[in-house]
């Protein structure tokens, strides 16, 4: 048995204003050591860490932004951290968009009567077209309505627990906005 003395004692219990610290004493950490470290412990446990702006994330801890990223690709490739990248639009608006662009447009139209006008397609290239469209302006509307229960799986799969705890990685957003805790 170790008397709890000779614990060694986890870094986990290192408050990122310490880590901090430790970076401006230079020679501690390297800067994709600094970044691991720091995220590990501003993040709670089973919890994605969110950066919401890269610009005040950098002031705030004091490492320069090219510094920043160098050190997230150099985590990202050695699988110790894992990003997702979210802009500021809402995941179902989203996939309503992508949905209501499944229909093809009366321009294909165009195109396959003018190449068989000019004999670089068959005639049946031409129906083709006729009927693709016909079939996407039938579904079209139906994709949109179900373009909300579609993005349901997406967006639970943003939830980070479960793979945390899984995979025992740090895992780090880089979004646009802010957003709350799944």
């Amino acid at each position: 048995m170790i008397p709890n003395a000779l614990k060694p004692s986890p870094h986990l219990r290192l408050t990122p204003e310490q880590i901090k610290a430790d970076w401006l004493l230079g020679g501690l950490y390297t800067p994709a050591g600094y970044l691991y470290n720091l995220i590990r412990s501003l993040r709670k446990d089973g919890w994605w860490y969110r950066v919401t702006n890269v610009t005040q994330f950098c002031r705030e801890w004091a490492i320069n932004r090219r510094t920043f990223y160098a050190a997230k690709a150099n985590l990202i490739s050695r699988k110790l951290l894992e990003e997702n990248i979210l802009g500021g639009v809402d995941l179902r608006k989203a996939t309503r968009a992508g949905f209501s662009l499944a229909q093809i447009g009366e321009f294909s139209f165009i195109i396959a009567g003018l190449g068989v006008t000019l004999g670089v397609t068959s005639d049946r290239l031409y129906s083709i077209a006729i009927l693709v469209s016909a079939a996407t302006t039938l579904t079209t509307p139906y994709l949109i309505a179900g373009s909300g229960p579609a993005a349901g799986p997406w967006e639970n799969a943003g939830n980070g627990a479960r793979r945390m705890r899984r995979s025992g990685r740090v895992l780090c957003f880089i979004d646009t906005k802010l957003l709350s805790p799944a």
